[in-house]
């Protein structure tokens, strides 16, 4: 019988490599926690500061690439940011990667999260894009 770390090796490699993301899979209702590194905004916040909301995300069809749709409900205010409700797109940007932009019809004044989607998590980066606003951070989104 092999050593038991090769087979907790195999294990996190079969559960990984079994999560490749499908609109269908990101789909519904999740929790997303922002985390901020640095800021600088009016009322900048804390470093470490953490928000907690929702992201709710609805499948679109597309033929070519993940594209979902939905709305985020998220106390930005507590990071100088805003609004605290909004629209969201969400796309498969390249293998297990997925961006999600809270405010997509806005030029100035929009986030954008930038994970991993691995054993049903999307973790990574967040930065906010606003002139002359700026924020950015770790976040990770689950069920």
């Amino acid at each position: 019988m092999p050593p038991a770390w090769i087979l907790l090796t195999a294990l996190a490699a079969a559960g990984q490599s079994g999560s490749r993301p499908t609109a269908e899979s990101l789909a519904g209702r999740w929790t997303v926690t922002l985390w901020v590194d640095s800021s600088r905004v009016a009322r900048p916040a804390p470093r470490g500061a953490a928000i907690t909301g929702t992201i709710t995300l609805k499948a679109v069809a597309t033929a070519d690439r993940i594209t979902l749709t939905g709305r985020y409900a998220l106390d930005l205010a507590a990071f100088g940011l805003g609004p605290n409700s909004e629209s969201v797109l969400a796309f498969g940007a390249a293998g297990d990667t997925i961006q999600v932009i809270l405010r997509p019809d806005v030029d100035h004044g929009h986030a954008s999260l930038v994970g991993v989607f691995r054993l049903g998590r999307l973790e990574g980066r967040w930065t906010w894009i606003g002139d002359p606003t700026f924020a950015a951070g770790r976040f990770v989104m689950h069920r």
